[in-house]
């Protein structure tokens, strides 16, 4: 009836069927059958039920948060003021006891990711043909069986095959 991943919190839908299911008289084994869950996280939220008449979270429940909002504001300028950093360069410049996965975290909250390849800029057309002026100039020079390789241009001059990058 329910497919529950296994390791996974329970949804507040089956939480409440765990309540639902105990008022109807379902043993607790039974409840834990069909909700796919070991028998103590049923005892759990029924409990918890009895106590607060409720089945959410308790509020402020969950790991306390390792930064402030002003440590947060320190890490994105430091991003901002460099933006090709490591996590580790970042930890060490804001001076935070904290981990680089609470770093990385705390700046794709911010819509900062990383490990995105820089863009390179494609050569521009001087700066090919000063290249290929080059190449040219020393065409005779080279011994024939030595090739420049490249992968942008691809030209011959004669007999020799010269390739640009």
């Amino acid at each position: 009836m329910f497919l529950r991943e296994q390791g996974k919190h329970l949804s507040l839908q089956d939480r409440g069927a765990i309540v639902a299911l105990f008022h109807e008289e379902t043993t607790i084994p039974e409840i834990a059958d069909i909700i796919q869950c070991h028998p103590n996280t049923v005892k759990k939220w029924i409990h918890r039920y009895e106590e607060t008449f409720d089945v959410k979270r308790k509020i402020g429940s969950g790991q306390a948060r390792k930064t402030t909002p002003a440590q947060d504001a320190m890490l994105l300028q430091a991003v901002r003021a460099k933006p090709i950093t490591t996590l580790q360069k970042l930890k060490d410049i804001c001076e935070l006891p904290i981990d680089r996965g609470t770093i990385s975290r705390r700046l794709k909250m911010h819509g900062i990711y990383g490990r995105i390849a820089a863009k390179k800029e494609f050569l521009t057309e001087a700066y090919k043909n000063t290249r290929l002026a080059f190449a040219t100039e020393f065409v005779n020079k080279v011994p024939m069986n030595l090739v420049v390789s490249s992968s942008f241009e691809r030209m011959e001059l004669g007999s020799t095959l010269i390739i640009l990058r």
